[in-house]
């Protein structure tokens, strides 16, 4: 990578927005870009920066798979770990047969010297942070880093503090490029510490909580169209307990939350890809009624749903 550099599908034709990513997507982190979530033009964009020890990317984009495939691996280059924070969207990563659930505020990673899978459904906004195999054992025993991959941790405790150290860098790094510069002297430091706390909590509750909080976005994305979902339905659904579904999804990202908030991308996809269907039929496949759809489609989105139609419809 250089310095800074910012990569967007809108430089490119709508016809082209498909390779451009797919491109950029082996250039920088060696995956395949294997298909977009969304039936209209694709659209993402990539703030890139590097700094001594360590790569930054903030990436904006619609919902779509990649993967890191035997052939990528095969391509040979130098081995990396790739820490994401999810700032928006829900999504999964999956690697040596574990998932960790992505939602706003995980904190996950993965190995580059084996298969991945990454999946987004909805629009995704994540930070994602890459280091060396050989920078990374400069500061941690590699071996745990390398078992321990594909495991989330919450935006609390120590990993708070990462999280909030990196965002505000990625802001930064727009505004006041060299200043910033300087505070990221410790930055791989912090990285490696961030693998390390996610890795030494590995053999916790934390991973049957990402098998079981996966389970349960599964459902949500298999019966958006019921209004009569809530918490009790979803958790005799997947054979848990009230309280339990509570603690997979703690504070102000309750299931009901999560539910709203994968209804409303379900929408934003159905306004743009079928034109001819009403506002009012759009909610009604998304399981809400016409008052229901556009409180929250106003709250999430700062617009109703015929202002998005219309300005999407300029836009692409």
């Amino acid at each position: 990578m250089g310095n800074s550099a910012v990569f967007s599908t809108d430089d490119v034709g709508e016809l082209e927005r498909l390779a451009y990513w797919r491109a950029l997507a082996r250039d920088k982190f060696g995956t395949s870009f294997e298909s977009a979530r969304v039936d209209r033009p694709f659209r993402a964009k990539m703030w890139l920066h590097a700094f001594e020890g360590f790569a930054m990317a903030r990436v904006r984009a619609d919902g779509h798979l990649c993967r890191r495939t035997e052939s990528n691996i095969a391509d040979g280059g130098r081995g990396y770990f790739l820490v994401a924070i999810v700032v928006g969207g829900y999504g999964r990563l999956e690697q040596s047969g574990r998932v960790a659930a992505l939602r706003p505020g995980t904190v996950t990673y993965w190995d580059t010297s084996r298969p991945m899978a990454w999946h987004f459904d909805g629009d995704q906004d994540v930070l994602l942070l890459r280091i060396s195999h050989e920078r990374a054992a400069l500061f941690s025993a590699i071996a745990p880093l390398h078992r321990h991959t594909a495991r989330a941790g919450s935006r609390g405790g120590a990993l708070g503090l990462f999280t909030d150290f990196f965002l505000r860098l990625s802001d930064g790094s727009v505004v006041d490029p060299e200043g910033t510069r300087l505070l990221a002297n410790q930055g791989a430091g912090l990285l490696t510490s961030a693998m390390a706390i996610l890795a030494a909590g590995a053999e916790d509750t934390a991973a049957g909580d990402d098998l079981l909080r996966e389970q349960v976005l599964s459902y949500l994305r298999r019966n958006l169209e019921d209004p009569s979902l809530s918490p009790d339905v979803v958790a005799r659904a997947v054979n848990v307990s009230r309280r339990s579904l509570y603690r997979l999804f703690e504070g102000t990202d309750s299931v009901m939350s999560v539910l709203r908030q994968l209804r409303i991308e379900r929408a934003k996809q159905l306004l743009i890809s079928h034109p001819g269907r009403s506002v009012v039929d759009v909610g009604a496949r998304c399981g809400l009624t016409e008052g229901q759809f556009h409180r929250a489609f106003r709250e999430l989105v700062s617009m109703s749903p015929a202002e998005y139609r219309a300005t999407l419809a300029v836009a692409v």
